[in-house]
């Protein structure tokens, strides 16, 4: 199906299996996001967007939420997700390789509002916020 849509598909596998028995990656636009299938009770995990690490099952209604590496930032975004009455039902955060450069993602009970949208990626620390829906 995606080889009809004009999507390049590349398949490699290796013997030296590192952190991941499978792990599946998409690549787009400069950006990546790597999955694997084996989490826990065999559910499918988001283990890596761009090069931040991460271990998150795949949700409905998530968040990615670039931040500056600093105390308070997953307070502030915490705060206002509450405020706004989103639920957060499960998080992820990682590090960059790059000095000072951190990373949330967030699977919630229901979308974000625009307004919340808006709040979070005016919050000091936040350099940007992307809505992922299935």
């Amino acid at each position: 199906m995606a080889k009809n849509a004009g999507v390049e598909i590349r398949e490699t596998s290796s013997r030296d299996s590192r952190n991941f028995v499978n792990l599946i990656t998409l690549r787009c636009e400069g950006h990546s996001i790597s999955a694997t299938l084996t989490g826990r009770n065999g559910e499918p995990r988001l283990v890596m967007i761009d090069d931040h690490a991460t271990d998150v099952p795949p949700a409905e209604n998530m968040l990615v939420v670039r931040n500056d590496d600093r105390p308070g930032v997953i307070g502030v975004v915490g705060t206002v997700l509450g405020n706004a009455g989103v639920n957060i039902n499960d998080m992820g955060v990682g590090r960059s390789s790059v000095a000072g450069s951190a990373l949330m993602v967030i699977a919630s009970s229901g979308p974000a509002p625009d307004a919340v949208l808006a709040e979070l990626r005016a919050a000091p620390g936040i350099t940007s916020v992307h809505v992922l829906t299935a």
